[in-house]
């Protein structure tokens, strides 16, 4: 490949660059002099094509060097042809080429006067935030029965703990009272964890601890079943929205807030949500985050966050953003889609149809740098398995029947308490009686 600047000794080719981790680290800036373990995705390429070409180049740290942003910067307010951040560096020809790569977009080109090299990203508008409840594995013990079955499970223990300490205060007059107390805890809870328990006189007792061991047995069944199934076939998850309209009528109710790194609303995607989005925007406004951290801190208080994102990493319209945060990434099917490239000076047509050239060669190798270095990773989908119809278990709808036993077994035990005490008074009262007429 012959380059009209390849006799040019003191050419040296300036890449402007700010940190946007994964595709830029910080240690880019002592790029080519000094190596860099983990220099970023995208810093990965460019070493790549700039050893094809064999330029002289540099890389500059934008931020330290000029005092701007990390951002690529908008058009200046009554002035749309001059740009802030790394598009203006590039307008003044103080850098070369930008990176990261940004969208390509018309704005840019037209009025930022700056070109762009092959596009090697496809970017469709995504939303972050937390996982759906009913989704989260954290959940999956307490998700398997309702609020009321719960209610019901603790209130039966602890009616169980005071019927038991009535049975014993009547059978075992002779037992100390903290004796009785105890028992009458340990006792019921060593049943429901099918432990091994004393053996009473009482007919009351027997009925009363045989009832309670059936109601626990089923109550087992019941949620081993459940949560296996929500184990191997966890459920689908359900959403709050899939796309744009859904994401503007959420923020419209004020469910939830928009987040974003600037104050900057997100692309419309149609006629009709480009006229309301200004007006729920002004509503519900959005809440800045310096960091990604910030972004996550607001995600869980119930934000919004929205972007775009590489389509290569998101394979379906619901993903995994991140397992220990609990976040879930939505791509948006009906969004606009976009292309990302590097961008150079409108003047360096030449250099960038040589970058290009160049770039051509390793377009095959893009998706494995991401993905084999660690520096991207598909998100898991959230529909990859088997979904099953969503089933928690209700006090009424499932356990009608296992209550109406219980509750059976609860009385017959009162029954032939009642029955004890009579016949204990009416023995109590006929030797009384013989001893008096003795």
């Amino acid at each position: 490949m012959t380059l009209y600047y390849s006799s040019n000794q003191n050419f040296i080719f300036r890449i402007g660059a700010f940190t946007s981790i994964p595709d830029v680290y910080d240690c880019f800036a002592n790029l080519p002099k000094k190596s860099c373990k983990k220099p970023g995705a995208e810093i990965e390429m460019i070493q790549l094509v700039m050893t094809l070409l064999n330029w002289n180049w540099t890389m500059i740290d934008v931020v330290k060097e000029y005092g701007i942003e990390s951002q690529y910067g908008d058009p200046l307010p009554g002035n749309p042809k001059n740009y802030t951040g790394i598009i203006g560096l590039l307008q003044k020809g103080l850098i070369d080429m930008a990176v990261p790569s940004m969208k390509i977009t018309v704005d840019r080109e037209q009025n930022g006067s700056i070109i762009f090299s092959y596009p090697f990203r496809f970017f469709q508008q995504i939303y972050i935030i937390e996982t759906p409840t009913e989704a989260d594995f954290r959940n999956f013990i307490f998700t398997t029965f309702t609020t009321d079955v719960w209610l019901m499970i603790i209130a039966s223990v602890i009616s169980v703990i005071i019927l038991e300490f009535l049975i014993l205060m009547l059978e075992e007059k002779d037992m100390p009272l903290l004796q009785k107390i105890s028992d009458s805890v340990t006792e019921p809870i060593g049943i429901i964890l099918r432990q091994s328990v004393k053996r009473h006189k009482s007919i009351a007792h027997f009925i009363f601890q045989g009832n309670l061991l059936l109601m626990f047995v089923v109550i087992y069944v019941y949620f081993q079943s459940i949560m296996n199934s929500r184990l191997t076939a966890p459920e689908k998850q359900d959403l709050p929205f899939t796309n744009q309209k859904g994401f503007l009528d959420i923020l419209e109710k004020g469910e939830r807030f928009p987040t974003y790194i600037e104050d900057k609303m997100p692309d419309c995607s149609n006629e009709e949500n480009c006229k309301r989005m200004p007006q729920i925007f002004k509503k519900n406004p959005i809440r800045l985050g310096n960091t990604f951290d910030d972004i996550v801190e607001q995600i869980k208080k119930g934000g919004i966050y929205y972007a775009d994102y590489d389509i290569d990493f998101i394979p379906d319209v619901s993903s995994v953003w991140s397992y220990k945060d609990s976040m879930t990434i939505i791509r948006d099917p009906t969004g606009i889609r976009s292309y990302g490239g590097f961008a150079f000076n409108k003047k360096n047509v030449r250099l960038r149809n040589d970058f290009n050239n160049a770039l051509t060669r390793i377009m095959g190798g893009i998706t494995q740098i991401n993905l084999a270095s660690g520096y991207n990773e598909r998100k898991p989908s959230t529909s990859n398995s088997v979904t099953p119809q969503k089933v928690t278990l209700s006090l009424f709808k499932h356990f009608e029947q296992l209550l109406l036993i219980f509750g059976i077994g609860i009385g017959i035990s009162i029954g032939i308490i009642i029955i004890e005490i009579l016949l204990f008074k009416f023995k109590t009262i006929k030797l009384l009686l013989i001893r008096q007429f003795k």
